[in-house]
């Protein structure tokens, strides 16, 4: 599977996660972390796969793909912060619901940035190069994710505050 490929499959699942976080009623706590972990997770890894792979190869094709992966590494701090406020609010209150509210539209920006301007770049500059990227990233993602089941971080700050408010 080529590099944009597999990215546009993760902006996929992970749109559709945040909608469903969005809609889930506050009266589901346990339901609300599950989802809640495995969005943080996948936006974890997504960011890993792009910053280490992907966006160094898109710099290196010239200024515009610097340009195009400053702004990226930029929303990905913004989207860091905003999981970090996520992590930090109780999941059955208001602040929680807005919190999700604010992360969904700033991924969903981030995802349109990227599928209208990145990819189509990528596409000119790295044609050749797209399926070697994909395998790289490929395995690389399915390695963190290993690590991080093995160390535990999967969504760890969200699972104290659900066996706190009980």
């Amino acid at each position: 599977m080529d590099a944009i490929t597999l990215l546009k499959q993760d902006h996929d699942r992970v749109k559709e996660m945040l909608r469903q976080l969005e809609q889930m009623p506050a009266g589901q706590p346990e339901q609300r972390r599950a989802l809640a972990e495995t969005i943080i997770a996948e936006l974890m890894v997504h960011e890993r796969i792009e910053e280490e792979i992907f966006y160094p190869a898109v710099a290196a094709a010239g200024e515009t793909g610097e340009e195009e992966v400053e702004h990226s590494i930029e929303e990905h701090a913004l989207v860091d912060n905003i999981i970090a406020q996520l992590e930090a609010v109780d999941l059955a209150s208001s602040d929680f619901e807005g919190t999700v509210r604010v992360l969904k539209e700033n991924v969903f920006h981030h995802i349109k940035d990227e599928e209208e301007k990145m990819f189509p770049y990528a596409k000119k500059k790295l044609a050749g190069k797209l399926d070697k990227l994909g395998t790289q990233m490929s395995a690389y993602k399915a390695q963190i994710e290993r690590e991080m089941e093995r160390d535990g971080l999967m969504g760890a700050p969200l699972r104290k505050e659900v066996q706190g408010s009980r």
